[in-house]
């Protein structure tokens, strides 16, 4: 915080988890990741190409099991 303001990532994705009911429903090649609902116009993620219908199983080099698991990907380490 260089300039007294808190500053968070966003990507601009709303997600749903695919495991369990949903990765089975929609006979998913995946059992863990996420299911992209949608994508914010303008945002981040709209930017790098992602759309409603992709599925996110790794960000980072890291498995991506839920949602959480795509900030933890990106956090960058603290410098002292």
């Amino acid at each position: 915080m260089t300039d007294g303001r808190v500053h968070r990532a966003f990507l601009g994705v709303e997600t749903l988890p695919i495991g369990g009911w949903l990765g089975e429903a929609l006979d998913l090649p995946v059992k863990e990741g996420l299911l992209v609902t949608r994508a914010a116009k303008g945002a981040p993620a709209a930017a790098a190409g992602i759309q409603g219908g992709n599925r996110v199983v790794e960000a980072g080099m890291r498995k991506i099991a839920i949602g959480g698991d795509v900030h933890r990907g990106h956090r960058q380490p603290e410098s002292r």
